[in-house]
């Protein structure tokens, strides 16, 4: 007994000094955890581009490419992309890099030129002078004071801007085809009819002026500004070579037709584009090197690239895209060789959703393949890569095991996603339709369109179990009630409803506009539907035109096909509806819109009971093609066009992850949180994530940390975990205790490890003789 009351009184302090060590593990953690300066990550995942222009930084380190919506900063040395800018409401007609990084300008069809910091991608000013026409061109000067810009209309004005204030400082000389930056800042060339001259750009007057035999279209400029090459503007077939300090100017020949060219620094070789040319139309095929001191083409790498095209300032490095892939070409010897590396950087297409089953998601994958996204872990496994026909249905039976898909022209393939094996392909009788497909709830049974009937399968056998007769329409979605027992499909307005066991149409088929035959409400153009196949309820979602103004109205009408009563309207959207989901009991539904806003409906009331969080405009392919509420009820699931994937918990409407559609790998994000100010990364491809350092010291620029520096690979040490994400996703209970855990809640933590007797186990040592009931007393 003695002894039992001295452990007791030895326990006592042992066990403070236990909370103690706990206590401070934890306090240690959580300031490791903590950054000591604010770091912001940007997610540099990119859907397939068109570029329009490329651009060198002058000190080499940096790589502008412009599209139509967006601007992308690539680090050259680590080929990867450090900076996204986003213009949501203007398509960019061009772009240029200041010569020390920091700005980028972008001019768009309406004639204005936007300025942006290239580090945090803020927009500095946005300025109007032109009157007419869009900005064709623009350039810094080197003492990054102006910008120079040129317009599309048949003035073909240039303007020159303060890069402070974004004012228009002056408008100078109209009819210039073209025009480049003298190294010094000083002056501009420019091309005007059949003239090329010499611009002072403070005082707009022409200093020099040398005539051509032929009116040039595009100029570009040695980078020791004694060269200039210019584009004829005839037959694209001749290159003027006019040195500046003599004024001597010479023609190279090539008997090619040239629609772009790219400059090397020395100013003695170039690249262009090759084309058949007859005349009238003209097919870009492939692109060639050009010795300027020879006229003669150079031998090379001639495949694989295309344009636009941009030298690095050394000239030992070629940035081209093919396509919508970025390839750099790397000189190897003297330059007169010609002989170049390509290496492929920069391919990472993302791609729509294609099938949703409750845990694996389907989306479209590289070479005709598909990506199997696990929906518990968040993990992407590529599947059936270079074995299934370009598909532009697929779907995916319950358990995750079988795969079917088809596609234009292509037959219907069954396969098993495991062994990634094929069981059946069957060839429809008019393949020049794409024919939907739904699997069974039991994963036994497959149905497909075919002409002008549904057809359903064994998996297993692939014996034909019943077709049921269309009457000649061609459906266009099919969908299996979740009991099982009845099978509907649809197809240019006529819905049909089938028992799956016997086969049987229960419901003669009439056309949706048949059903809503009323005075009030009469439906215009149908955008959408979707059928409550248990007791073919149906929502409809159409546009017509009211009034004397003959404005848009966008609405929603819920129609009893049974009946053929009309239930109900839905009205708020002002944008054509592109997609409807409802919940798996049918008691509300979501839509989206075009201008991509997402309503909640209550089909009881048809009152709208909440709106979702609207997405950022990000440019080409926001609008939703996908939208489905989980088979659970908990997630809604929304993916644009650029494959980008969207995850709000359906019942509270939080916003919970985005996902993006890779071509390699797997990439999610969360909103931010108390302990995740930037939000939780899960990611196997850190190749894709920016960080940039926002609170540098006053007077310096915000700095890029890349991959390879520590505090990069500390921040994705602490941010970059896949619990927080997924359990965010999937089970919003243990991602607050989770949460709380990394807060340093210290009752909760004590609590839990006091409750578990993890504090004696880990801390105290049991001594010989004594018994755990009486040790815990």
């Amino acid at each position: 007994m003695k002894e039992r009351e001295e452990f007791r009184l030895l326990q006592q302090p042992a066990r403070k000094q236990a909370l103690i060590a706990v206590r401070q593990f934890e306090t240690e953690t959580r300031l490791a955890c903590a950054p000591k300066r604010r770091i912001r990550p940007i997610v540099t995942a990119l859907p397939r581009v068109m570029a329009h222009r490329l651009a060198f930084s002058p000190d080499g380190k940096w790589l502008m490419v412009s599209c139509s919506l967006k601007v992308f900063l690539l680090a050259v040395q680590t080929r990867t992309c450090v900076q996204v800018l986003v213009h949501p409401n203007a398509y960019i007609n061009t772009a240029a890099l200041s010569p020390n990084g920091s700005y980028i300008a972008t001019g768009e069809p309406r004639g204005l030129v936007t300025l942006w910091d290239s580090h945090t991608g803020e927009n500095l000013w946005q300025s109007k002078g032109h009157d007419g026409g869009g900005i064709k061109k623009l350039a810094f000067t080197s003492d990054n004071s102006k910008v120079v810009s040129i317009t599309l209309s048949k003035h073909s004005e240039i303007g020159i801007w303060d890069l402070q204030t974004g004012q228009l400082q002056q408008m100078v000389r109209a009819g210039v085809r073209d025009f480049v930056i003298s190294p010094d800042g000083k002056t501009a060339i420019i091309s005007e009819g059949l003239f090329i001259s010499v611009l002072d750009l403070e005082s707009g007057r022409i200093l020099r002026e040398f005539h051509c035999d032929l009116p040039i279209q595009s100029l570009a400029l040695s980078s020791d500004g004694h060269t200039v090459v210019g584009l004829d503007d005839k037959r694209n077939e001749k290159f003027l070579i006019l040195d500046l300090s003599s004024g001597h100017s010479r023609w190279v020949d090539t008997g090619i037709h040239h629609e772009f060219f790219a400059l090397h620094p020395g100013g003695e070789m170039l690249v262009a584009t090759e084309s058949d040319y007859d005349n009238r139309y003209y097919a870009r095929t492939k692109t060639c090197f050009w010795d300027l001191r020879t006229g003669s083409r150079m031998e090379g790498f001639e495949n694989g690239l295309g344009f636009p095209a941009a030298f690095s300032p050394d000239g030992n490095l070629l940035a081209a895209m093919n396509g919508d892939a970025l390839v750099f070409g790397e000189l190897l010897g003297d330059s007169s060789v010609g002989v170049w590396r390509r290496d492929p950087v920069w391919q990472y297409q993302r791609k729509p959703v294609l099938s949703l089953n409750g845990r694996w998601l389907v989306t479209e994958g590289t070479d005709n393949g598909i990506n199997l996204w696990d929906l518990q872990t968040g993990h992407v496994r590529p599947a059936l890569v270079g074995k299934l026909p370009k598909a532009d249905r697929v779907a995916i039976s319950h358990d995750g095991d079988t795969v079917a898909a088809t596609g234009w022209k292509t037959p219907v393939e069954v396969w098993n996603a495991a062994s990634e094996r094929l069981l059946h392909s069957w060839q429809p009788e008019n393949p020049s339709f794409i024919q939907p497909l739904a699997f069974h709830p039991n994963g036994r049974v497959i149905a497909y369109a075919d002409e002008g009937k549904v057809i359903s399968r064994e998996v297993g056998t692939g014996e034909v179990l019943q077709v049921l007769d269309t009457d000649g329409y061609v459906s266009r979605s099919l969908v299996f009630s979740a009991d099982s027992r009845s099978l509907v499909s649809e197809g240019y307005g006529y819905i049909y409803w089938w028992d799956v066991d016997w086969g049987r149409c229960m419901l003669r088929p009439k056309q949706l506009r048949d059903y809503c035959e009323f005075d009030d409400h009469k439906l215009g153009k149908i955008t959408v539907q979707l059928v409550n196949p248990v007791d073919l309820t149906c929502l409809v979602a159409e546009w017509h035109t009211e009034g004397k103004n003959h404005e848009f109205v966008h609405q929603v009408h819920l129609l009893d096909l049974k009946s053929g009563r009309y239930l109900q309207h839905f009205k708020e959207h002002t944008s054509e509806i592109s997609c409807l989901s409802a919940d798996p009991m049918w008691t509300s539904f979501v839509s989206v819109d075009k201008d991509g806003r997402l309503w909640k409906w209550d089909l009881g009331t048809g009152t709208c009971v909440a709106q979702f969080m609207e997405l950022p405009k990000l440019g080409y392919g926001d609008e939703i093609t996908f939208l489905q509420v989980s088979p659970d009820g908990k997630r809604l699931i929304a993916c644009n066009l650029g494959g980008i994937l969207n995850f709000w918990d359906y019942q509270s409407g939080e916003f919970l992850a985005t996902a993006y559609n890779l071509s390699d790998g797997y990439l999610w994000t969360t909103p931010t949180d108390e302990f995740a100010p930037n939000g939780w990364l899960h990611t196997d491809r850190p190749d894709l994530v920016s960080l940039l350092e926002t609170d540098k010291a006053d007077g310096e620029k915000p700095e890029y940390i890349l991959q390879g520096d520590k505090r990069f690979d500390d921040y994705l040490r602490i941010y970059n975990d896949g619990e927080m994400v997924m359990t965010r996703l999937n089970d919003w209970n243990r991602y607050q205790q989770l949460l709380q855990i990394r807060l340093g809640n210290q009752t909760a933590m004590d609590d839990h490890l006091l409750s578990t007797g993890a504090m004696e186990q880990l801390f105290l040592p049991m001594p010989g003789g004594v018994d755990d009931k009486n040790a815990s007393n």
